[in-house]
């Protein structure tokens, strides 16, 4: 069985492009691949990430956890002594539960950031004391960004505080370097299959009435919302590439995120497929995007409870025991979701 690393951090790490490059490195070398999952939750602070570790960590048991989480700390400015003692918390469960940790340090800010900007090597001072204190890994990705930037590389988004593509290749070479992998190469492109247990074939309806903060579908009307003429066919993956390098790496994924221009500029949509199951079993469902509520044989599956979870593939991981034969699945969802069934737990 291949080595588990879950990769923590908010919406740099929510994005996964440097986990994956990291994978995709390993691959082409010809070296053991670990089976990297996507623990990002966009906007979170250490804070955060100390709140939510036993879901998104350690429920997993993996061998190792990497932490990326800073940048939303100093751009709000929390305390480094608040910030210093969350982290400390953070290594401390993952110590008891004996799972290795690779620390990374924050990627770049720009110097328009100023009060973040200023405090940034306070925080990854203190990320490298405790790694030198329990003596974990560090992938120094404020160094190698650091010494890229002064060679000329434009390495973040115009906002100023998240990585471009080629700031995550970054990402990948420091995560790499702390694996001891020092001689893999990050590929210059990321290739992407549509992920395991995607539902290529959806019939989408706008949802035009209705108050938009209470729920559409209902027990009382889900036997009436049966696709007809009005419901327009959808193809997963989308065929259109993005523009932005991040946006077309989801698609490939197979995240719908065109519904407003292939259907109409509503801010909810019904999308309905069908789903066979040779076997009876536990089958998996993994959740992108915006998916507000899930209705599978006319019985409700999940309802988001408001709680922002992250935008990736697999941000919530739903365990469901269905039948063997045919299932109508019906979700209520955003302007952008992504939705698969697999066999087991992944990413």
């Amino acid at each position: 069985m291949s080595t588990c690393i879950v990769a923590l951090g908010d919406s740099i790490t929510d994005g996964f492009a440097y986990p994956m490059l990291a994978a995709q490195a390993l691959a082409r070398a010809g070296k053991p691949v670990p089976r990297f999952v996507n623990g990002g939750v966009a906007s979170d602070t250490a804070a955060d990430v100390l709140a939510r570790l036993g879901r998104d960590a350690i429920s997993f048991r993996p061998d190792m956890v990497t932490l990326s989480v800073g940048i939303n700390d100093l751009i709000r400015n929390v305390p480094l002594a608040v910030y210093d003692e969350q982290i400390d918390q953070i290594l401390a469960t993952l110590r008891e539960a004996r799972i290795e940790v690779i620390l990374l340090t924050t990627s770049l800010l720009t110097p328009r950031h100023e009060d973040a900007y200023d405090r940034q090597p306070e925080f990854n001072m203190a990320l490298r004391r405790h790694a030198r204190e329990y003596g974990h890994r560090v992938a120094d990705v404020d160094f190698l960004m650091e010494r890229a930037a002064g060679q000329g590389a434009e390495l973040l988004e115009e906002d100023g505080v998240h990585p471009n593509f080629a700031g995550h290749r970054i990402m990948a070479q420091a995560l790499l370097n702390a694996l001891d992998h020092t001689d893999v190469q990050v590929p210059e492109r990321l290739l992407i299959e549509p992920s395991p247990g995607l539902i290529p074939r959806w019939l989408v309806k706008p949802i035009v009435d209705g108050h938009p903060d209470s729920p559409y579908v209902t027990e009382l009307n889900v036997k009436s919302l049966r696709p007809d003429y009005r419901w327009q066919a959808v193809t997963l993956p989308e065929s259109t590439p993005q523009e932005g390098w991040w946006y077309e790496q989801v698609r490939q994924e197979g995240f719908a995120l065109s519904l407003t221009r292939q259907i109409a500029p509503a801010p909810r949509f019904l999308a309905a497929a069908s789903l066979e199951l040779a076997t009876a079993r536990t089958v998996w469902l993994n959740l992108g995007g915006y998916v507000r509520a899930i209705w599978i044989d006319d019985a409700c599956a999940y309802q988001h409870d408001g709680v922002w979870r992250g935008f990736h593939a697999g941000r919530e991981r739903l365990p469901i025991p269905l039948e063997s034969g045919s299932h109508s699945i019906l979700l209520e969802v955003g302007p952008q979701f992504f939705f698969s069934v697999t066999d087991r737990r992944l990413w």
